[in-house]
């Protein structure tokens, strides 16, 4: 699915050949999700690419599955011959008896639509697979189906040293070099070539019709051993960095805090009833305490551009933190607007959370 869709991408800005395309993360469906493929400007004939996924309901947290480089088509490449007659001409079949109920023994039950390889030969390190796409599934929606690919890749466990009762499988890592030559097929050809002596963690793929014709062509395949957890521990995967609002519970007894508003109309100081100063000189003025607590009312941004909000800020800030009197007295920055996606206003907290580490 990951592969189809940078694919389909490339295809529209006419970059349809996938020259590199790491997998970062698996992509575990457990309920609606929303996609999102990210295609650059082009650099050096190549164009950087991109997918993520978050869950439908959302707001935040996309997760990052896939990254690599889309360029131009280069046309079809050698090694779809030996496909043009099935079954292929000096290979060995390879029974297929119980060949998903081993699968099913490492944790990795595949569902019926995903049962799709049929036909399994064998030619020294290089396999040969026929994929079906099981009846109620439809093609023509995809280049390659999901369950079509898959079964494809379901071909190189002819052609690999994994013994029988290794708790982890192969899985795709890396594609390299992938092109896409026709769509809609539900019944394709697979040639699989091992290219690291056999070990099964590299591999070249040909993909042809039932007649045949060149389907996809894949230069690099590179694997990683997975076990089931370590699949099914993907989709709960919880992010380091997020934005969160912790609640603080309000203390029985607490001696108050002389505090004072800067800045701004002075509706913050009317609500919290402290005193109002307009600017940093009234505050350092002759005769005026020096609070404990110092909130700087920054709500009052409203308008104004990204660069001169950031100039004007930068300034008091500076002054604030290098005036001695103050270096005991708590800052608060108090912003509106910034967490619902008010560009100046979150503007202002990255700055303020970049003189906080210098200040702490």
């Amino acid at each position: 699915g990951i592969l189809d869709l940078v694919l389909a991408a490339g295809r529209e800005l006419g970059a349809g050949r996938v020259e590199e395309l790491a997998l970062v993360e698996p992509l575990v469906l457990e309920g609606p999700v929303r996609l999102q493929v990210v295609v650059g400007g082009v650099d050096n004939g190549r164009r950087p690419v991109s997918l993520y996924s978050r869950p439908e309901d959302a707001q935040d947290g996309w997760t990052l599955h896939a990254s690599g480089e889309l360029a131009e088509e280069k046309g079809e490449s050698d090694g779809f011959d030996a496909l043009r007659h099935w079954p292929v001409v000096g290979a060995q079949p390879v029974s297929l008896d119980g060949f998903y109920e081993r699968f099913a023994a490492r944790g990795l039950a595949y569902g019926p639509a995903f049962q799709g390889l049929t036909e399994l030969f064998r030619d020294g390190s290089t396999a040969y697979g026929l994929v079906r796409l099981p009846e109620g599934l439809k093609a023509d929606e995809f280049g390659v189906h999901p369950a079509l690919l898959d079964a494809a890749l379901h071909t190189l466990v002819a052609a690999q040293a994994q013994t029988g009762d290794s708790e982890s499988v192969l899985l795709p890592f890396e594609w390299s070099g992938v092109e896409l030559f026709a769509v809609g097929g539900t019944e394709l050809r697979v040639r699989v070539d091992l290219s690291d002596g056999g070990t099964g963690d590299q591999l070249a793929l040909w993909v042809t019709d039932a007649a045949g014709r060149p389907v996809l062509h894949a230069q690099g395949l590179q694997l990683r051993e997975a076990t089931a957890e370590q699949v099914r521990g993907a989709a709960t995967v919880d992010h380091l960095y997020r934005v969160e609002f912790q609640e603080l519970h309000r203390l029985q007894e607490r001696t108050p805090l002389r505090a004072l508003v800067l800045g701004g109309s002075g509706e913050i100081a009317r609500a919290l009833g402290a005193e109002h100063v307009p600017d940093l000189d009234a505050l350092l003025a002759a005769g005026t305490e020096v609070p404990q607590l110092l909130a700087v009312d920054l709500t009052g941004w409203a308008g104004r551009s990204l660069d001169e909000a950031l100039a004007e800020v930068l300034v008091p800030v500076q002054q604030l933190v290098a005036e001695a009197a103050l270096e005991s007295v708590e800052l608060v920055f108090v912003t509106r607007g910034a967490v619902a996606g008010d560009p100046v206003q979150a503007a202002l907290w990255g700055l303020l959370r970049t003189a906080r580490t210098e200040y702490p």
